[in-house]
């Protein structure tokens, strides 16, 4: 077991079904993803109380990484978190331009008809 801190550096899902650890609390731990640089993409387990109540209960559930994939993974989720900021900013920006499209469409219709 090992103490860490990655509240904003992870993504996390509740474990589901029988089966599977249960931390100090005896409550169900997180399957949590950690984006920390030094473990990108590394999976580990701590209850949903980690770090309050007295709780730090904490356990890897995968290997450590290799030092290429600690190399590459980091590059890789910025860039994937990017390149999703960019879709919903051009998104955005679709529904501005089909939104002037009408508006210029009922404007033309509106002189046109007079």
């Amino acid at each position: 077991m090992a103490g860490m801190s990655t509240s904003s550096n992870s993504s996390a899902n509740q474990l589901q079904g029988d089966g599977g650890p249960t931390c100090h609390c005896g409550l169900r731990p997180y399957l949590k993803t950690s984006w920390t640089d030094a473990n990108p993409g590394r999976r580990f387990y701590s209850c949903p109380n980690y770090q309050r109540n007295g709780c730090n209960y904490f356990v890897w559930e995968d290997p450590p990484m290799c030092s290429r994939s600690m190399m590459i993974l980091p590059g890789m989720r910025r860039t994937k978190v990017q390149m999703e900021k960019e879709i919903a900013d051009l998104k955005r920006a679709k529904k501005l331009m089909e939104f002037l499209l009408f508006v210029s469409w009922c404007i033309f219709l509106s002189f046109w008809s007079s």
